[in-house]
């Protein structure tokens, strides 16, 4: 009787094992697979009221969950006053925004020269700033508003 039991139970443990091992396959391959799927980028130029490049802007992408908005990247404009933000944000974010913040430390030349921004999203003016749809590209334009 002890030979039969060992006998059925060998198999039954040897096929479970298996199916396990497949369904962690399978998982791992899920979630890997699913990585890049949020890759989301943001960028533009910001210039002033004449259309000139503005250099050492800082701007800083969000995002959100209900209605708490999280840092997730920052970047400065360059000399040409472009910028490009490259975010894979986590999947509890439901969307992101970018903006250009009144912060004094971080943004003083545009605290103290500018007071406020228009924005073109992908080449056609809006007053929705600046959510973007995780997973795509969008393009940011920011034309700045003197004091």
């Amino acid at each position: 009787m002890r030979n039969l039991y060992i006998s059925i139970k060998r198999p039954f443990i040897k096929k479970s094992l298996i199916a396990f091992a497949s369904i962690c396959i399978s998982f791992v391959s899920f979630k890997c697979s699913d990585k890049g799927d949020n890759l989301t980028t943001i960028y533009g130029t910001v210039t002033d009221q004449n259309g000139n490049s503005v250099d050492s802007i800082y701007l800083l992408v969000n995002g959100a969950i209900f209605t708490r908005y999280d840092e997730l990247k920052t970047v400065y404009t360059d000399s040409a006053g472009k910028y490009e933000l490259l975010v894979d944000p986590p999947k509890k974010y439901s969307i992101l925004t970018v903006n250009i913040p009144f912060y004094y430390i971080e943004n003083p030349k545009f605290t103290v020269l500018y007071k406020g921004f228009k924005v073109k999203k992908d080449n056609v003016g809006t007053n929705e700033c600046c959510y973007v749809t995780i997973g795509e590209k969008t393009n940011y334009d920011f034309q700045l508003i003197p004091r």
